[in-house]
């Protein structure tokens, strides 16, 4: 659906949604590869909408896979004053 989207209106937020829609599927590389196309074009871009995201993704699925790696990059981002 989200590439759908994509198709019709290109867009980072939809791609940021595609990425959460491949990261709960169990595609976390095609996840990664998406979220990496929104950061390479905006890096500095949404960073409140961003860690918004991420807390909400954790309080939905603290058991993800990839729950870790999300803390981690919550941290890394505190302690980088972001």
């Amino acid at each position: 659906m989200y590439q759908e989207a994509l198709r019709d209106r290109p867009d980072d937020g939809i791609r940021l949604r595609l990425a959460f829609a491949l990261l709960r599927a169990g595609d976390g590389s095609g996840a990664q590869r998406t979220a990496r196309e929104v950061l390479a074009r905006e890096p500095d871009s949404r960073s409140s909408e961003a860690e918004q995201t991420l807390r909400r993704f954790l309080a939905v699925a603290p058991a993800h896979p990839a729950a870790a790696e999300i803390k981690r990059l919550l941290a890394a981002g505190q302690s980088t004053g972001r």
